[in-house]
């Protein structure tokens, strides 16, 4: 755990996972008072049927619970998915498998439901999912999840008191893969790749129940990417390549490059989307079994930026 000051402490948390299925270890809180959830599958019946289970460990040692918090499918190709909100008070944790509905719950940093289960289809487990994803807002969370039968997006957003801030059903744009989540103070954004030859990202903003394109970035190729990060009046652009990460802003639908070599790849979440909710960027790398954490700023729109 670091913080502002560049001081860092570590926590031990093998003697509490180390007989949990699928341990998932969730930090709420913050650097000074940070809260440590447990999220773990539990079997209760024939099927694969069982639930999700939060331990509550903080770093003085002591734990509370567990607390069965979401029905879950329990079998390993499962998905079990977690994230925190912003500001460190809301955690969400989720659940879904092929044909097992998608499923999310709300809780606060100490483990406890703010919401119900909420299910992001509703089909007794004959539709077949996909693209499920949670990541945190400000002060909630945000789930989507694509119905293939349908060809449809639901995403849905939570806000601190777990009443449902945004709910939108949209279809899947053609040809694109599962999109990308981003979450700034400027806003939330779904970047949709075409999939599978590198084409170009259509990136859409979500905003009063509305997903509005705002941008399209170019087509690289199959051994380079383009990756939305921040949004504002100039976005945030990263670069993936076989040469390192680089850096553009996009002024005027154009992308004009940043100076300044920065090595290793955004922190992102278990299931791949960028750690940027709180409009920040952060690297790691890894050389010698040395790992680096680098926080990369690329300056204020309308000047010369340099990462």
């Amino acid at each position: 755990m670091g913080n502002e000051q560049n001081e860092w402490r570590e926590y031990a948390m093998g003697d509490l996972v180390q007989n949990m299925r699928d341990p998932h270890v969730v930090v709420a809180g913050t650097a000074r008072d940070p809260h440590f959830l447990v999220a773990y599958l539990q079997d209760e019946g024939a099927g694969y049927e069982g639930a999700i289970m939060v331990y509550r460990a903080r770093p003085d040692g002591t734990t509370a619970g567990p607390e069965r918090v979401l029905d879950a499918f329990t079998r390993a190709t499962a998905a079990n998915l977690a994230a925190t909100s912003a500001d460190g008070e809301r955690v969400a944790v989720g659940n879904s498998h092929v044909t097992w509905d998608p499923r999310i719950v709300l809780l606060d940093k100490d483990g406890h439901k703010v919401s119900d289960a909420l299910l992001l289809i509703e089909s007794g487990g004959e539709a077949l999912a996909d693209c499920f994803s949670l990541n945190g807002t400000m002060h909630g969370v945000l789930a989507h999840v694509l119905n293939k039968d349908t060809g449809d997006l639901r995403v849905v957003e939570l806000d601190a008191a777990g009443e449902i801030a945004q709910d939108v059903t949209w279809p899947m744009p053609e040809g694109a893969a599962c999109p990308r989540v981003s979450v700034d103070p400027s806003g939330i954004y779904f970047a949709f790749p075409q999939s599978p030859d590198g084409g170009p990202t259509d990136v859409y903003s979500l905003e009063d129940g509305t997903l509005t394109r705002v941008a399209t970035l170019p087509a690289r190729g199959t051994d380079s990417a383009d990756v939305w990060v921040l949004g504002g009046e100039e976005p945030l652009i990263w670069n993936s390549n076989p040469g390192g990460a680089t850096f553009a802003r996009m002024v005027n639908g154009e992308l004009v490059e940043l100076s300044g070599e920065i090595s290793g790849s955004p922190i992102s979440t278990r299931d791949g989307d960028l750690l940027v909710n709180d409009g920040r960027v952060f690297l790691t790398s890894r050389s010698d079994d040395v790992t680096s954490i680098v926080e990369v700023a690329c300056g204020a729109a309308g000047r010369a930026p340099a990462p």
